[in-house]
């Protein structure tokens, strides 16, 4: 009973903050609008922004700083529930944060790759990370490079990977987030279960299932069209999961299957 209390808590506070989120119709007034200012200004109206972008100079907000900014309310929702949460449940938050530091490695990369300094204001994150992760977000800012920015990742999780990859003489952009995400699957699924009783993984399998089915069809569509791998290549590069899709007659659908 405590657990079903616990969660129903943090259900309801879930879905407290839900009610604030943009509605269809204010997404139709925000596309109405004729310029950025116009959209900002609207967003500070709207309690789940209120305050966002009070310390931001109107000159200044470009669409860099504001996706920053919404990127930075995302995580700020994310704080909320860390605080709401008690000690078993913020064992697996922290493990889902985890998503949140591979989606700002893969924006750096994305820069890098583009023959970009690495300009990502990091900065606007730093208080955040400093309470949940170990990366020094100050650090990888400075990087002058790509390859500065993998060997401030030593220590982490990612380095040994990352590290390997950056010593391959034709690595993409794509090799990047694949693995990163493959990193990011392969670890919360090996570790949910330490965490998790068996009706809350059987709900995660549900909510993450379909989204790796999905993730590998676009993975095995993206090898064949712009990369022309053989099926083995193509299967090396694929999460080792599966749930509708169906590697052979012995995985059920409907099930998660580890080939890991």
């Amino acid at each position: 009973m405590g657990n079903l209390l616990s969660y129903s808590g943090l259900t309801t506070k879930v879905r407290a903050m839900e009610s604030h989120l943009i509605s269809d119709s204010q997404f139709r007034d925000m596309a109405a609008l004729e310029t950025v200012s116009d959209a900002v200004e609207y967003l500070r109206h709207l309690k789940a922004y209120e305050g966002l972008f009070s310390d931001v100079d109107d000159e200044k907000l470009h669409r860099g700083a504001i996706e920053q900014r919404l990127i930075l309310s995302l995580y700020q929702d994310f704080a909320k529930l860390y605080r709401f949460s008690n000690l078993t449940q913020r064992k697996f938050l922290d493990l889902y944060f985890m998503h949140f530091e591979i989606d700002i490695l893969k924006k750096c990369f994305r820069n890098a790759m583009g023959r970009n300094q690495l300009d990502i204001d990091l900065s606007v994150f730093r208080d955040f990370f400093f309470k949940h992760s170990s990366l020094d977000l100050m650090k990888l800012s400075s990087s002058a490079n790509l390859h500065e920015f993998i060997a401030n990742l030593e220590g982490s999780i990612y380095y040994d990977l990352l590290i390997h990859l950056e010593e391959g003489t034709e690595t993409t952009l794509f090799d990047y987030e694949v693995h990163l995400d493959l990193l990011y699957f392969k670890t919360i699924w090996k570790v949910m279960s330490k965490y998790l009783n068996k009706k809350s993984q059987e709900l995660l399998i549900q909510c993450f299932g379909s989204k790796l089915d999905l993730l590998n069809i676009q993975w095995i569509y993206r090898s064949l069209k712009y990369y022309h791998l053989n099926s083995a290549d193509i299967y090396a590069l694929l999460i080792p999961f599966h749930y509708h899709l169906k590697k052979g007659s012995d995985c059920k659908a409907g099930r998660i299957r580890d080939d890991g």
